[in-house]
């Protein structure tokens, strides 16, 4: 009887880690003799179990679902290619990674599954996107599209030409946009091809150029071939004037009444305790517990750069009177220290719940703020992202200084700090020029 090497993602319960999770590995079988070789991913049993399920609706199981599948692939295609089995040929060739991540498509799905495993999940949703777009630019003008979407594309074909060549692609063809177009008698909906903004553009771009620097660090493709940089291929940045409201606006805003206790009172708070705390964005306010309040003052960490500092950095808002009264008001003044502030999320809650909570919160801000903004007569479209940048164009005239507000706001350089400003307006600029002849 033939002798057959076989290969499986087992879960080694002989491991386990501190959260109560254990290694996930692909264990291969041959002549009874089995080796384990780790991956990148540890679950528990139950998660573990929902890799056998069909049609699970746990974005994060499916993804780890789809990256361990073609591992699995991987190891069984190499197990194919070797003539007569030994598990020193088999390691010459598993073991270099060099030939796992020769594809971008495969190591978006790698690192898509390790962003949702760390609760990261706006984090892996962009990549994600990335990668449909990619995958669409590659299928441009085939037949048929299914087919060219499962083709790899190699890290090497990412040259300086490829990268120009989809960022016009981006800006003509790169969206698909659904319209309601109405007739006589009905409306329906259609689709249009147009052109992505220099904002996603740059974002997607970033996350191929991430993948890229992983590329070349595990030797996948060579330093001299790196496509990014001054003199090759650069990524756009947005110059779009960043909104910011006057005083006479913040005035207005201030001075509105809500019905008390409405939904609206509700939103319309949480969009002034954004700005009254240094601007800080809707994930980060949900977020909030009790234990960090300190006194007179918030601390928090931004949950945008928590996994991507070296050092975590502590940012502290101070409480005015107005934003302890919207906590007074809309807290859910629990016992426990380590429980949330606002009623939103639950300390058992997973990660993508979290996020679904987030991005429903920051619809419902902006839906009341502009209905607010109406009523006041404020004609800029606000959104959770004015608060941040009126935040930081309020102090800036009034004298605080960028570094201040750098460190208010938790960047690390300055120059981002400057993006949040308004550009300065008319009367400004003919005040500073008068003074060059006020002798």
């Amino acid at each position: 009887m033939e002798r057959i090497a076989t290969a499986a993602i087992v879960l080694d319960k002989r491991s386990e880690k501190k959260d109560g999770t254990h290694p996930v590995k692909i264990r291969v079988t041959y002549d009874q003799e089995n080796r384990k070789y780790g991956t990148k991913y540890s679950l528990n049993e139950d998660d573990y179990q929902k890799l056998n399920v069909k049609g699970t609706r746990a974005q994060r199981i499916t993804d780890i679902k789809k990256a361990l599948a073609a591992t699995l692939k991987r190891a069984n295609d190499i197990i194919d290619k070797i003539d007569e089995f030994t598990f020193d040929e088999f390691e010459n060739s598993y073991l270099d990674k060099r030939g796992d991540m020769t594809d971008i498509f495969n190591a978006f799905d790698e690192i898509v599954g390790q962003k949702r495993q760390a609760g990261r999940i706006g984090t892996a949703i962009g990549y994600e996107y990335a990668k449909k777009s990619l995958q669409k630019f590659e299928a441009r003008g085939s037949q048929n599209k299914d087919s060219e979407l499962t083709k790899p594309l190699h890290f090497k074909k990412i040259t300086v030409a490829y990268l120009k060549e989809y960022d016009n692609w981006m800006r003509s063809d790169g969206k698909t946009k659904k319209i309601k177009v109405k007739t006589d008698t009905t409306t329906e909906n259609t689709y249009v091809t147009t052109g992505n903004t220099t904002t996603t553009i740059g974002m997607y771009l970033r996350n191929v150029r991430a993948l890229v620097n992983s590329a070349v660090k595990a030797n996948v493709i060579k330093a001299s071939a790196y496509p990014f940089g001054v003199g090759k291929y650069e990524i756009p940045t947005s110059n779009s004037i960043k909104k910011a409201l006057s005083n006479d606006e913040l005035k207005k805003l201030f001075a509105y009444l809500p019905q008390d206790g409405s939904p609206e009172h509700f939103y319309y708070d949480l969009w002034l305790f954004s700005y009254l705390c240094n601007g800080m964005n809707v994930k980060d306010i949900l977020q909030l517990k009790y234990s960090d309040i300190h006194g007179e003052s918030l601390i928090f960490v931004r949950a945008k750069t928590e996994h991507t500092t070296k050092q975590r950095t502590e940012i502290e808002a101070i409480l005015t009177p107005i934003a302890k009264q919207i906590i007074e008001r809309w807290g859910t003044k629990a016992v426990q220290s380590d429980s949330f502030i606002f009623p939103f999320l639950t300390n058992d809650m997973a990660p993508e719940n979290q996020h679904k909570v987030k991005e429903q919160a920051v619809w419902q801000i902006n839906k009341y703020i502009k209905k607010v903004a109406v009523n006041v007569g404020i004609d800029s479209k606000l959104t959770t992202y004015v608060a941040r940048h009126s935040y930081t164009s309020k102090l800036l005239r009034a004298g605080i200084s960028i570094e201040f507000l750098r460190q208010q706001l938790g960047h690390t350089d300055s120059k981002t700090t400057l993006n949040y400003a308004q550009k300065i307006d008319f009367n400004t600029k003919k005040e500073a020029t008068n003074l060059l002849t006020d002798f």
